[in-house]
């Protein structure tokens, strides 16, 4: 009986298509092969990856609220928001929301209007062909202290 499951495992193998055949071999002979490709990526550099991600889009939304944030909203009384917003893989910014809003609606407005006026920026191009879920991001806005910080809720 043993004899007749080797046989048929041997056939089932041999109809295998060599792609799929090819995913047993050993670690080292993947790494080669990656390595000949240019396509190895180590921990680390996933890490830089996001990294950078991450802070381009502060920069560019800390950039968008430099510029439309008027002049006597700097000088006066500090004011600051927390927006969270979503990141699509083609992307879109959706579920835009202030979470902690500032006691001056006009700010609270302009601060949703920079984060939307950025759907489909490229700063927003997932890194390395990043194809998961999307991923759900917030920034501190503060204005009349020259203040801007961001923060990453989820990756």
């Amino acid at each position: 009986m043993s004899r007749t499951i080797v046989t048929v495992l041997i056939l089932v193998i041999a109809l295998l298509p060599t792609s799929v055949r090819a995913q047993g071999t050993s670690v080292e002979s993947n790494k080669e092969e990656c390595k000949a490709k240019g396509e190895c990526r180590s921990p680390q550099d996933e890490v830089d990856s996001w990294r950078n991600w991450h802070n381009s889009i502060e920069k560019a939304l800390a950039e968008r609220f430099t510029a439309m944030c008027p002049e006597t909203m700097s000088q006066g009384k500090p004011l600051s928001a927390v927006v969270t917003y979503t990141v699509a893989e083609n992307r879109h910014i959706t579920n835009v929301k202030l979470l902690q809003k500032s006691p001056n609606f006009i700010f609270n407005v302009l601060v949703l209007r920079i984060v939307n006026s950025m759907n489909d920026n490229d700063v927003f191009q997932f890194p390395n062909g990043y194809r998961g879920p999307d991923i759900n991001k917030a920034a501190t806005f503060s204005c009349g202290a020259d203040r801007w910080s961001g923060i990453i809720l989820a990756k």
